[in-house]
């Protein structure tokens, strides 16, 4: 008798919760009211395409044989990487080249030339230097 009142207390205690269960199928909704934000017109933008080419600084290059990566502030002060190929500045530009002194993009109607600042070089003397240490 025992084990029957115990079975019993267990599915009266756990019956009501199935009834509560929330349908997995169904589209989440909040009971919370959301807030609407207003939206720039450039939000959707990622930042490397979000402002004028002038607005950009390049703060590091780094060339490898086979690849280089460009590292670029942009005006909201954060920074980000690219390469060779990915697109730059409202204007639609796209990194054609890079030396080691400047980047160059092509926005189609104008090939415009961004210098690195605080350029510094390692040359290949000064790299097995620093390995031998």
């Amino acid at each position: 008798m025992n084990k029957y009142f115990i079975v019993i207390v267990i599915m009266f205690i756990t019956l009501p919760a199935f009834g509560q269960e929330r349908d997995p199928f169904t589209p989440y909704s909040p009971e919370t009211t959301a807030v609407k934000v207003k939206k720039n017109k450039n939000d959707q933008n990622h930042p490397l395409i979000d402002s004028a080419l002038d607005e950009y600084r390049i703060i590091g290059l780094a060339i490898a044989p086979n690849n280089a990566v460009i590292v670029i502030k942009s005006p909201d002060k954060h920074e980000y990487f690219a390469t060779i190929g990915d697109r730059l500045g409202s204007e639609g530009g796209v990194i054609s080249n890079l030396t080691t002194d400047s980047i160059t993009v092509n926005t189609g109607n104008d090939v415009v030339t961004i210098p690195v600042s605080n350029k510094f070089e390692m040359l290949d003397d000064e790299k097995k230097d620093v390995n031998k240490k």
